[in-house]
């Protein structure tokens, strides 16, 4: 569902209105807590950044001609061993030249902007074997776990686009998911650790990738919307969308082990026209749905808006920063369309704590056998499952 576009002025008020009633010593201790939030920053959290300030020099890894070939004859060497693609690892896809310096690149994640953008792969020069050998060998470079997307599926996914009539004829009765439509995500989290996106195939009109710091976001809403702090933080009713339907419930914003986590999404909490919640939940308060217009607003007024070129790999710690996408027009050009890779990652070096509610998901989608992973070529959507 395409966000609506929201006036900040209108949304954000002010402070020190009639309409927002907050006592001194409240606020006092709002300004030592957002003030703490500084301190935590600098103790491995991506630090809070603006988009319009950032120069893609400061993200973009671009290969050279010697990577790209190094990373390429490790691809077809490893293809030629005929190991298990679940079994790839930096010490069975030697990257002597590039993988220190991913290996250096990826602290961005946990210290630095909490994106890389890695440009230089041509995916129509492989075919969809070598693509995917190519992905996971450097995503090894930045996380040693790969994260199962739902329980009983695989470790790689396609986010495709199955906009079209004809895709919609074909996979009638099934939901196609937001991520594999046309239409504009509005900014959100995923779970797991680390999410990264390999680009198939990008498309010339639309479809740009958005990012915002959640750090700035909160420091803004510290500061301009204290009021929507405790409801953040209250537990919300989310819906699982599994087969028997459940929900569970968990807040939206967390303060523990010295860190704040924003980790939401806003289809289990509101629900879609054509997929909406079910009937068993509780609607939204009127001050719920506040609270997300607002992160929505705060998200886009700091946010980055960029192409992800055919060949990027995206790197983005899920735990510090919120994606989105704009809407795309529906092209298969010479038989191609939108088309991504995607995986979650976790690197146990700079792994903290999380807090209990997130925990208990996080866990258990990199708790499996490695030689179990999947990493299938597969263009059907994938079911669309929360746990609780």
């Amino acid at each position: 569902m395409a966000p609506s576009r929201i006036d900040d002025s209108e949304i954000l008020g002010d402070c020190n209105s009639d309409l927002i009633a907050v006592k001194d010593k409240e606020l006092a201790n709002l300004k030592a807590r957002l003030s703490q939030h500084a301190v935590e920053i600098e103790q491995g959290m991506p630090r809070a950044w603006i988009g319009s300030e950032l120069d893609e020099g400061q993200y973009l890894i671009v290969l050279t001609a010697e990577e790209k070939l190094e990373v390429e004859l490790a691809a077809r060497d490893y293809i030629a061993s005929r190991r298990q693609i679940s079994l790839l690892t930096p010490t069975s896809f030697p990257l002597p030249k590039l993988g220190p310096r991913i290996r250096l690149e990826r602290e961005q994640l946990s210290d630095g902007l909490g994106f890389i953008i890695v440009r230089g792969l041509k995916p129509s020069e492989y075919d969809s074997h070598m693509n995917i050998v190519l992905y996971a060998g450097i995503s090894s470079y930045i996380g040693n776990k790969r994260a199962i997307q739902f329980p009983g599926g695989p470790v790689l996914s396609h986010v495709i686009d199955l906009s079209s009539d004809e895709d919609r004829e074909k996979h009638r009765g099934k939901w196609i998911g937001t991520s594999n439509q046309n239409s504009a995500l509005p900014f959100h989290t995923d779970n797991g650790h680390i999410l990264c996106l390999y680009s198939i195939h990008s498309v010339p009109n639309g479809g740009r990738s958005r990012l915002a710091s959640a750090q700035k976001v909160l420091e803004t809403l510290y500061r301009e919307r204290p009021d929507l702090i405790g409801i953040l933080k209250d537990d919300w009713e989310w819906d699982t969308f599994a087969k028997i339907p459940t929900g569970f419930n968990r807040p939206l914003l967390f303060e523990e082990h010295d860190r704040t986590i924003l980790s939401y999404q806003r289809r289990p909490l509101i629900g879609l026209s054509d997929f909406p919640r079910r009937a068993g939940l509780k609607p939204l308060t009127n001050k719920q749905i506040e609270a997300l217009d607002v992160l929505e607003a705060l998200a886009s007024r700091f946010g980055l808006t960029f192409e992800l070129k055919t060949g990027d790999i995206l790197y983005v710690n899920n735990l510090a920063l919120l994606h989105g996408r704009e809407a795309f027009k529906c092209e298969h050009l010479n038989g191609c369309r939108r088309h991504l890779l995607r995986m979650f990652l976790k690197d146990e070096e700079s792994e903290f704590p999380l807090p209990g509610p997130l925990d208990a998901v996080v866990r258990g989608m990199y708790e499996h056998d490695v030689e179990e992973e999947e990493f299938p070529w597969s263009l059907a959507p994938v079911p669309y499952i929360l746990s609780p």
